[in-house]
C-alpha cells in the first residue's frame, strides 16, 4: 500500500511560496508571512532588503518586482512559480 500524501496551504486558497524574478539577483522565493483582516496575504523573501509581495483575496499580485506585478496567483501557478508545501 502506497503512503498517503497530505497537502495543505498555510492560508487556505493561497500558495505557501511564490517565486519571482528579482532582476540581477535572479529568482527569489517569497514565503507566506501574514494575512490581514481584509483577506490579503503578504509574502516575504529571506534575502536582504524589504521587497514584499501582497496578494489580495481575489488572487491579484502586487509588488515592486516588475516580473510578478500585475500577475495573479492562478497565472503564477500555470508558470510554475507558485507552490504549496507538502506536509506528511
Amino acid at each position: 500500500m502506497a503512503p498517503l500524501e497530505a497537502r495543505a496551504e498555510i492560508f487556505d486558497g493561497f500558495p505557501d511560496v511564490l517565486v519571482c524574478d528579482g532582476g540581477e539577483v535572479g529568482n527569489v522565493a517569497f514565503y507566506v508571512s501574514s494575512r490581514d483582516p481584509a483577506g490579503s496575504v503578504t509574502y516575504r523573501a529571506l534575502v536582504k532588503g524589504s521587497v514584499l509581495i501582497s496578494v489580495t483575496a481575489d488572487g491579484s499580485v502586487s509588488t515592486d518586482l516588475v516580473f510578478c506585478s500585475g500577475e495573479t496567483v492562478e497565472g503564477l501557478r500555470k508558470k510554475g512559480r507558485a507552490f504549496d508545501l507538502t506536509r506528511p
